[in-house]
């Protein structure tokens, strides 16, 4: 692969996973892409234009990348920034929930399980094992 491949074919053609495209056929990155991929980021803002670079190795595998443009930061128009801020709020009110119903549901069932600390990291995803590593959180009142 060079400067000149056509990533999109080349994903195709072995069947990779391709992220949906602007009608020009680019991936746009904005600054809320640094929380997913906290690698990939900074790669994107030191790759000069037109330069291949990677592999930068994100959750998902690899990526390797070309810099076709940038543009300044731009608003987001507010109908999908309320879209946005109102999932985040709701997935924010599932977690709560949900690390509530499982604070209830170990004190209820404490008597009858036993938890072997060793096997938990291979047994558990990242997301319950922090759930179970910090304290319950107060409940969040609805928008």
């Amino acid at each position: 692969m060079d400067e000149a491949t056509d990533f999109l074919q080349v994903a195709r053609q072995r069947g990779f996973n391709v992220r949906p495209r602007q009608p020009d056929g680019l991936v746009c990155m904005i600054s809320l892409n640094e929380v997913v991929y906290p690698r990939l980021w900074p790669a994107l803002q030191e790759a000069p234009l037109g330069a291949l670079r990677g592999p930068v190795e994100t959750r998902d595998g690899h990526i390797f990348f070309k810099i076709v443009r940038r543009q300044e930061a731009q608003p987001e128009p507010a109908d999908k920034a309320l879209r946005r801020a109102r999932a985040s709020l709701v997935q924010r009110q599932e977690r709560v929930r949900f690390d509530e119903l499982m604070d209830q549901l170990r004190v209820k069932y404490q008597n009858q399980v036993t938890a072997f600390a060793d096997r938990l990291d291979a047994a558990l995803p990242d997301a319950l094992l922090a759930s179970l590593t910090q304290p319950p959180q107060k409940q969040i009142e609805n928008p």
